[in-house]
């Protein structure tokens, strides 16, 4: 597998077990595995293996009454359905062609009940991986992803864990601890496998229960999130890439 493959990561993160907690469950995905996956979460993205930017993604959630309600992220479509097999019916339709694989919802979401995830910039300095900055990305109303492409807007960091989460300012740091420790570990976990990448962004996400997640690894993060929101961490990428390998 290469490594934009979202299965092969998962599958390198999750043998390690500083970051194996941290891995929603992801499947490959076919008839079966949806039907498994919504009988045991209450919402699954389905994303195709191998593309970026939220390109592809479907939200299935499981609603009472064996209803499902589909969200597409390309078309901004919201579909019902009464069953499992006119959920499966409309992926056939919509999906790209690709391999998809459905992973397990995380609920990050703000005290307003609006999604967010975080992207952890890293580079490899001097042979050790660094990591230049945090920045929230909040989604627009009614996305399900909240990257730019998608209409996503940054947040500093801070103030996303301090007025969008309520933390404390020493739950902040402690968070930032964490979000940093596993960003740095994934990458050297992904650049192991896939030495010559230097420069990795890491998304993560953390739930009603303040579990930090890892969702996935792009191996071509841009810093424009940065520019608009933290000027010095973008600055600390333009240095350190000058340095990194």
């Amino acid at each position: 597998m290469s490594i934009i493959s979202k299965m092969g990561n998962v599958k390198l993160l999750k043998k390690k077990p500083h970051t194996s907690a941290s891995i929603p469950v992801t499947r490959f995905l076919s008839f079966s595995s949806l039907r498994a996956m919504l009988l045991r979460f209450p919402s699954v993205y389905l994303k195709p293996n191998d593309c970026c930017h939220g390109k592809g993604i479907i939200r299935v959630d499981r609603l009472p009454k064996g209803r499902f309600k589909m969200r597409i992220r390309d078309t901004k479509r919201t579909s019902h359905r009464a069953n499992l097999s006119k959920v499966w019916s409309l992926f056939q339709r919509v999906r790209m062609n690709r391999y998809y694989v459905v992973q397990q919802g995380i609920e990050s979401v703000t005290k307003k009940g609006v999604p967010f995830d975080i992207r952890a910039h890293v580079l490899r300095v001097d042979g050790e991986w660094k990591v230049a900055g945090l920045v929230g990305r909040v989604a627009r109303s009614k996305s399900i992803v909240t990257n730019r492409h998608s209409g996503g807007k940054p947040r500093f960091i801070d103030h996303l864990l301090t007025k969008d989460l309520g933390y404390s300012p020493e739950e902040k740091e402690k968070v930032i601890q964490t979000m940093e420790n596993l960003a740095k570990q994934s990458a050297e976990t992904i650049s192991r496998a896939y030495p010559r990448w230097y420069e990795l962004g890491v998304d993560l996400g953390i739930d009603r229960q303040r579990h930090v997640w890892i969702y996935e690894v792009n191996i071509t993060p841009g810093f424009t999130s940065f520019s608009q929101v933290d000027p010095e961490a973008r600055q600390r990428i333009l240095s350190w890439r000058k340095k990194a390998k």
